[in-house]
């Protein structure tokens, strides 16, 4: 059964992908042609721009502010951090002290410029602490934590950037 499934599956997702160049090629009589990719530019310079944005991540630090979403912002009080972007890892000042080792960051662009980078950390004793942040062009970082304790318990947080 599974096997039929996914069998329908990627037969439909052949179907949907290249169903009007086959359509083309049965009206023209020509071969089809592959669907073109969309990029803004080529992969290798897309590379270099992603890596000179890590390097330039790489030795920061960031005041940051946090907010339970089980909360309203307005209604409780934000948790100050300091997040440290260094040798290719980062590390929470808050998490580091509940046992999070520093781990290694992912970085991407957005045709808009932002900066999204992501991570995942872990401790023994308290969970995983997955972190997701997008640095705009206003240089304001904004993200989101959620973490998930060896009991399957999660809290999820925004924070956002605030001032030294």
């Amino acid at each position: 059964m599974k096997k039929a499934v996914s069998l329908l599956m990627v037969f439909g997702f052949l179907v949907l992908t290249y169903g009007s160049v086959f359509a083309a090629w049965f009206d023209k009589g020509k071969a089809p042609q592959a669907p073109a990719v969309s990029q803004s530019r080529p992969v290798s310079q897309a590379a270099e721009v992603v890596a000179k944005k890590k390097a330039e991540l790489n030795g920061t630090e960031w005041n940051i502010e946090l907010w339970s979403m089980a909360k309203p912002k307005g209604k409780s009080k934000g948790e100050i951090d300091v997040i440290s972007f260094a040798e290719n890892k980062v590390a929470s000042k808050n998490l580091s002290a509940l046992g999070y080792a520093a781990s290694g960051f992912s970085v991407r662009l957005e045709e808009d410029g932002t900066v999204i980078w992501e991570t995942m950390q872990v401790s023994e004793k308290s969970g995983t602490a997955f972190w997701r942040g997008d640095i705009g062009p206003d240089g304001t970082m904004r993200g989101v934590l959620s973490r998930r304790d060896a009991k399957g318990n999660t809290v999820d947080s925004n924070f956002v950037s605030v001032p030294k």
